[in-house]
């Protein structure tokens, strides 16, 4: 089965409402490039106070897809759930009515997604990729009920890395504990 392929810019665009510090509430979720894990997670413990943001930032909601345009090869790409202020170093993407969102968050994180990002940036110490650049990658687009189910599979195959990851680090520390006990008891 073939699919169409289109740029990346005639499926999504880059909805960059700029907020001035003052105007950004303390309620308010702030997501920095620092908080985009590899895997498209975001760390939800640090929401500074409005006072602690100094810049204009851009808005985003839970119908956009969290884009870092500095360093791309990091493949800082993440779905946020709640409305919030970005910093201006990420691009608040908004998917249009024929690709998912999901679909096009895992597409975005794909070595080949991140692989044409990154030979297009300019800068050489803090290289970004601009959306012209960026527009121009080529996504492949199944019909819509194929991108959800794509989709949900690699959402499970998420879930089950997270699930080994943290089984594989409860393990390691169940040895370190029994490593210790040892070593206490033959004192």
């Amino acid at each position: 089965m073939t699919w169409e392929t289109v740029p990346l810019r005639s499926v999504a665009r880059v909805d960059a409402v700029h907020v001035a510090p003052e105007a950004i509430s303390t309620s308010d979720v702030y997501v920095g490039l620092e908080h985009i894990g590899r895997n498209g997670a975001i760390d939800e413990t640090y929401y500074p106070a409005a006072r602690e943001i100094k810049s204009s930032k851009n808005r985003f909601d839970g119908r956009h897809i969290l884009y870092g345009k500095l360093r791309p090869n990091l493949a800082k790409v993440a779905r946020p759930r709640e409305r919030g202020v970005c910093s201006t170093d990420i691009y608040p993407i908004l998917p249009g009515s024929s690709v998912d969102r999901a679909y096009l968050a895992h597409f975005l994180l794909s070595p080949e997604a991140v692989g044409f990002a990154a030979a297009r940036t300019a800068g050489v110490n803090l290289p970004r990729v601009s959306w012209s650049a960026l527009g121009e990658l080529p996504i492949p687009l199944p019909p819509l009920a194929e991108q959800r189910r794509i989709a949900a599979i690699l959402d499970e195959a998420d879930a089950l890395r997270l699930t080994a990851i943290c089984r594989l680090r409860l393990f390691q520390k169940l040895e370190e504990s029994a490593f210790e006990l040892v070593l206490s008891v033959s004192r």
